[in-house]
C-alpha cells in the first residue's frame, strides 16, 4: 500500500472534532487503497510542519508527503524525542492515523502571536503557565525576524516534499494559495479564519487530486 503524508495546520487536521471538514480525510475515504499519515495540527508553526517531515522520514513512514504550508507567526513547543509524542496517534480508519489532539496538547504548545491577547478557544492543553514566555517571545522579536524565519522554513520543506502549497494568499510566500483556486472560497468559509466547510474540503481534495494524485498515477 502506497502511504502518504500530510502535513499542515487545522486547515488540513480539520477545523474542531470530529474533523470532518479535512481534506486529508476525505481523501482517505475515497481512496482505500492509499495509507495516510496526517500529522498536521491545528495551530501548528511551519517548524512543526519540518520537524514532521523530518521525523517521519528517518522512520521510513511514507513514499509520498504533500503539505499545507502552515500560516507565520507561530511558535510550537514540543519535546525533543519523537519517542516522547508517538503515543498520540491513533487511527480512524484502516487507511488513516492522525493525532489525538486533546493528548498531544497535554505535551506541546502550539501558540501564536493571538497569544497576545487570549485565544478563541482558550488556553489548550497545559499551556497557561507558558503565556508569559510566548508573549515575551512575540513582544522582543520584531515580526519582519519572524517572516524571514518562516520563509526559510517553508522553502526548506518545499523542497523536500511532493507537493506544497498554502492556504492563504496573504502569507509571504510564492506558492498557489487553496484561496485563489477554489472557486466561491469566501463564501464555502465556516468562520472568519479561511476554514473551509465540507464542501469546500470536497474541493480541495479534488483539486489535489487533479494536481498530483492523478499525474502521479496514484490513483
Amino acid at each position: 500500500m502506497i502511504k502518504i503524508l500530510t502535513l499542515g495546520c487545522s486547515f488540513t487536521q480539520g477545523h474542531t472534532i470530529p474533523y470532518d471538514n479535512s481534506w486529508s480525510w476525505i481523501l482517505s475515504k475515497r481512496h482505500s487503497h492509499l495509507q495516510f499519515l496526517d500529522l498536521s495540527k491545528g495551530g501548528s508553526s511551519i517548524q512543526w510542519a519540518n520537524y514532521m517531515y523530518d521525523c517521519a522520514k528517518k522512520l521510513n513512514c511514507f513514499d509520498y508527503c504533500i503539505a499545507q504550508f502552515t500560516s507565520p507567526l507561530r511558535l510550537t513547543l514540543h519535546p525533543e524525542r519523537w519517542s516522547d509524542i508517538e503515543s498520540c496517534l491513533i487511527p480512524r480508519s484502516s487507511n488513516y492515523t492522525f493525532w489525538n489532539s486533546d493528548e498531544l496538547e497535554q505535551l506541546c504548545d502550539f501558540s501564536s502571536s493571538g497569544w497576545l491577547g487570549t485565544p478563541r478557544f482558550g488556553w489548550p492543553g497545559n499551556s497557561k503557565p507558558k503565556v508569559p514566555f510566548v508573549r515575551q517571545y512575540f513582544e522582543t522579536i520584531p515580526k519582519q525576524f519572524h517572516l524571514i524565519n518562516y520563509e526559510s522554513v517553508v522553502h526548506n520543506l518545499n523542497s523536500k516534499v511532493d507537493f506544497g502549497f498554502k492556504w492563504r494568499s496573504e502569507d509571504p510566500v510564492d506558492f498557489v494559495a487553496i484561496e485563489n483556486v477554489i472557486h466561491r472560497f469566501d463564501q464555502l468559509q465556516i468562520d472568519d479564519f479561511g476554514h473551509l466547510g465540507v464542501e469546500g474540503s470536497e474541493l480541495v481534495a479534488d483539486w489535489i487530486e487533479q494536481e498530483f494524485l492523478i499525474p502521479n498515477k496514484l490513483i
